[in-house]
């Protein structure tokens, strides 16, 4: 290897102080392993030519063995959130003696768990193997959903609901740090799409429906229900432990030359895959960036309508006039169309370049129509306000195209990891606030979902916007010179840089 560079730190001084880059450097990359990015290790010590067909082959084994894995643990967690809406058709409201907003702080304590999780979550997830963080709390967190069943209040369901969310807190921070680590910009959304997708209802339908037609049991239908999902859930993470990697240069189902392949062909992406020392500055910049505060403003308002449905869903649509057992079968689809939402928008948006927000904004416009007519539609149309209720949730679609924008907006491992756990709080706030909406009645609730909806539309327009201008404002720096030589003729892919100080990094929106 080749050439000399300054400290990741140093780098980054040059960059905001406009000191002259052609000073001698400190350090060499040999001397400052910091500053290298994981891929240096493999493409600066070995070399395999390869074809794209090569390269496409390698990424089918990588979807075939990480995807599905990263599928079931995503659909996993939405099971474990969305069952308390299904237990409190049977029976848990009384059993528990939950009155007034008490089931929807319920709904919302969840997602405190996860807040309160995002930020050692995020640090843990760099820190540590990746693939031990994740089978872990997977394993505890279908422990905290089996012990749900030995509630006997509702403040002891609050304690456990805090703690599954908890220990759900940095699941998906770490399937983005996947993502991102395997898989190129355009390639990304797609795979986004797919551990967010929530085919959840497909299984807790069935599974609700037959535990509610049981009755030989001698436990309470919804602390059976928790009981196997918990289970179901505990025995994964252990799976979890043998199926996971911790990173593409170590995965013992690449070859040498496969793992060589895996990392190159990501490199066009420009931002590095993994790094374990914690760079404060790029933690700095990740607050200090508005691009981040506009994305996380968007994303809670898109998830005040998980929040809610995942709440209320199996009550509203008892409201409209079915029975119990029908309710559980009627929420099937809506698994579904989240799906299918979330894969043929992320699909479409990435198709023409840039046009990731129009998408993200035009699909925020659906549900606020549907939401409008659910509310407004007589109640003795039941039929009709059932199928807007399922145009709601296309919202999903919004989501999951606006989750990849940080993955690939973002370099320098501390920066993703910490706007991971950024956009991870976003989402968790929009849970918490979700069941608020409806905590007097239905009808504010829709009102809340429509003002939700209308506001996230406009946001993400903002967000291109701004990177519209600061790519202009790259380009005039790039002209200017003052990024040349700033890395000594070392390659910046191989730094583990933030995209501010990257030359030819440009933004996508």
């Amino acid at each position: 290897m080749s050439g000399e560079a300054k400290t990741t730190d140093a780098v980054h001084a040059e960059t905001t102080n406009n000191i002259d880059p052609s000073e001698p450097p400190e350090k060499t990359l040999a001397q400052d392993q910091a500053a290298l990015d994981l891929s240096a290790t493999v493409l600066t010590t070995t070399a395999y030519e390869y074809s794209e067909k090569d390269a496409t082959r390698v990424r089918w084994k990588i979807d075939t063995h990480l995807m599905p894995v990263l599928f079931f643990t995503g659909m996993m967690s939405a099971v474990d959130k969305i069952i308390i809406s299904n237990a409190a058709l049977y029976g848990l409201k009384a059993d528990l003696h939950l009155t007034g907003s008490q089931y929807s702080w319920v709904g919302s304590i969840i997602s405190f768990g996860i807040l309160a999780a995002e930020w050692p979550g995020a640090y843990i997830v760099q820190r540590y193997r990746l693939s031990r963080v994740v089978a872990t709390i997977v394993v505890m967190w279908g422990v905290m959903a089996c012990l749900t069943a030995v509630a006997k209040d509702f403040s002891s369901l609050m304690a456990l609901r805090f703690l599954l969310g908890l220990f759900e807190g940095p699941i998906f921070p770490a399937c983005q740090v996947y993502v991102v680590m395997m898989y190129k910009a355009d390639e990304q959304p797609l795979r986004i799409a797919i551990y967010l997708a929530s085919l959840a209802t497909l299984f807790i339908g069935p599974l609700s429906y037959g535990i509610g037609r049981s009755t030989g049991a001698s436990i309470a239908t919804w602390k059976l229900l928790y009981i196997t999902v918990g289970g179901v859930t505990f025995l994964w993470g252990i799976a979890l432990f043998f199926l996971l990697p911790d990173n593409p240069a170590t995965w013992r189902i690449l070859s040498d030359r496969e793992r060589y392949i895996a990392i190159d062909r990501v490199r066009v992406n420009r931002t590095g895959i993994e790094n374990k020392k914690v760079k404060w500055y790029q933690v700095r910049e990740a607050f200090l960036d508005p691009k981040s505060w506009v994305l996380l403003c968007g994303q809670v308002l898109i998830c005040t309508f998980l929040g809610g449905l995942t709440t209320f869903a199996a009550l509203i649509v008892n409201n409209l006039g079915f029975s119990p057992l029908q309710t559980v079968l009627l929420g099937m689809p809506t698994g579904v169309i989240q799906t299918a939402s979330s894969i043929i928008v992320s699909y479409v948006g990435t198709i023409w370049p840039n046009t990731r927000c129009i998408f993200i904004s035009a699909t925020c416009l659906i549900p606020l129509v549907g939401t409008a007519l659910i509310w407004k539609l007589p109640e003795d149309a039941k039929f009709a306000r059932l199928g807007v209720y399922y145009v709601i949730y296309l919202f999903w679609g919004a989501y999951t195209l606006s989750a990849s924008l940080p993955a690939v907006n973002t370099s320098g491992h501390s920066k993703k990891v910490t706007l991971y756990a950024m956009t991870f709080v976003a989402y968790t706030t929009g849970l918490i606030i979700g069941p608020q909406y409806f905590s007097k009645s239905f009808n504010n609730g829709y009102v809340a979902l429509m003002s939700s909806a209308a506001i996230a539309s406009l946001l993400f327009l903002c967000y291109a916007l701004i990177c519209v201008w600061e790519n202009r404002r790259k380009d005039k720096a790039v002209a200017a010179g003052k990024f040349d030589n700033m890395n000594h003729g070392v390659d910046e892919d191989l730094l583990d840089l933030s995209e501010t100080e990257k030359r030819d990094f440009r933004y996508q929106f």
